[in-house]
């Protein structure tokens, strides 16, 4: 199996350090730090990690060229 990227996340620091050193003894990784966009931008606070996804869709926006695009009003019926 070939995995691009990887995101391991927890709330203690040991955890996390502990998978990727089995991970590391399993196969060939490379730990590049700290996460700052997986898809979603990541901020790391004292309080947590908080996300968005402004800079992707803002990408999305740029690719089919509509950056300079006026948001509109657009109705939606839920049908429950």
């Amino acid at each position: 199996m070939y995995v691009d990227d990887l995101l391991i996340t927890g709330n203690v620091v040991d955890s996390v350090v502990a998978i990727k050193k089995v991970l590391h003894s399993a196969f060939s990784i490379k730990d590049i730090g700290l996460a700052c966009y997986f898809l979603i931008e990541l901020a790391q606070f004292s309080r947590g990690i908080f996300h968005n996804q402004k800079k992707y869709i803002l990408d999305i926006l740029k690719d089919v060229e509509m950056i300079g695009a006026k948001p509109i009003l657009f109705p939606l019926i839920l049908l429950i």
